[in-house]
């Protein structure tokens, strides 16, 4: 059972242990997260959000792709061969193994948590990353930019180029404490 945690917390988290983040990741080891807020579990619902896994793979949810693999969890792909599971991944996402994968959910978690907390402006909700630079263009160095898509279906990019750090966004979505105005209040779903 995955239990919650406060998404800002978590962000920092991921930004802060990307490496351990990866690494547990890659070899399938929860124990290496036992120090992460609301445990290993939140932080695989973190990084591969519904969003992300539309977006680069075959299957509406993490949980799918799991499925289609035979087993319940992430961790429970431990059991798995190296190759094995990179044909897997190969087959059925955009990326060619597990670590490949593994790689841009937590650089695009990285990138989100670079250019702040971020709101829907059509509905208030938080969106999830979907793409980003560090995804779609590996070392890119002039601008670092964020795909969101939420729930409502509204969807927006945010931008900070090098070296001014000026954050644009553009679409339906805005940074929160930013001069752009949110259409109305962000609803209080307790995760501010």
């Amino acid at each position: 059972m995955t239990t919650s945690a406060d998404p800002t917390t978590l962000a920092d988290y991921v930004r802060s242990e990307a490496d351990v983040v990866e690494a547990a990741l890659v070899e399938r080891d929860p124990t290496r997260l036992a120090d992460a807020p609301g445990g290993p579990d939140t932080v695989v619902d973190h990084l591969f959000t519904d969003a992300f896994v539309v977006e680069h793979t075959d299957f509406p949810s993490l949980g799918a792709f799991l499925e289609h693999a035979g087993v319940e969890s992430v961790w429970a792909l431990a059991g798995w061969i190296d190759w094995v599971l990179d044909w897997h991944v190969l087959g059925n996402t955009r990326f060619w193994s597990w670590e490949w994968m593994t790689n841009a959910a937590v650089e695009l978690a990285r990138d989100a948590a670079l250019v702040g907390p971020v709101r829907c402006r059509i509905c208030g909700w938080r969106p999830d990353p979907v793409t980003g630079s560090s995804v779609e263009e590996p070392g890119r160095v002039d601008e670092t930019w964020v795909r969101f898509a939420c729930p409502c279906g509204a969807t927006g990019r945010v931008s900070l180029p090098r070296p001014t750090g000026e954050t644009r966004c553009d679409g339906d979505v805005t940074v929160v404490g930013s001069r752009e105005a949110l259409s109305r209040p962000p609803p209080d779903d307790g995760e501010d």
